[in-house]
């Protein structure tokens, strides 16, 4: 994301509980207002980001607390490796988060590049992000289970940004 993005996020078990819930909010000329007047502050088009997860089976319980920090890692499988590419995808997770401690999800895009998988992990804070990224750096398992996904993807598609959380 780039830097100053908003994002807002919500779980939910489907699109369908997701468009249900939307409703009643199309429907309020207040809420409608809001929108407007965040748009003027916007420059360019909004995305619009729908992931499933994958793994772990359930997510936290407990949202991350206000200036905890997410790491986003996204790359988009290559064209006949979609299978291959999300069993490594877990594995990977699995890799990280036995080096870390901290769990690493692992979610498919509905929407956007086809074949694009994220990962997501949350750290308490920007320096439990910076110790996490030390501890994976030192990881043999993690470094080599990185090289070994590379021909899973497609080249130049893996991101990695971090978002903060501020309310």
């Amino acid at each position: 994301y780039p830097s100053g993005a908003m994002v807002w996020s919500a779980a939910v078990e489907s699109q369908a509980q997701f468009a249900e819930a939307t409703q009643p909010l199309l429907a309020d000329a207040a809420y409608n207002d809001l929108v407007r007047k965040v748009l003027e502050h916007a420059s360019g088009d909004s995305d619009q980001v729908v992931r499933e997860l994958v793994a772990p089976e359930a997510p936290p319980e407990e949202p991350l607390e206000v200036g905890a920090s997410v790491w986003v890692v996204s790359a988009q499988v290559a064209n006949g490796q979609l299978a291959k590419g999300m069993e490594w995808a877990v594995q990977i997770a699995d890799s990280a988060t036995a080096a870390t401690g901290a769990t690493t999800g692992v979610f498919r895009d509905l929407y956007g590049p086809w074949g694009t998988i994220t990962w997501l992990t949350g750290y308490d804070s920007a320096t439990g992000l910076d110790e996490a990224g030390a501890k994976l750096a030192a990881s043999a398992e993690y470094m080599a289970g990185l090289d070994e996904g590379g021909p899973l993807f497609n080249p130049g598609t893996a991101t990695s940004g971090v978002v903060t959380r501020v309310h």
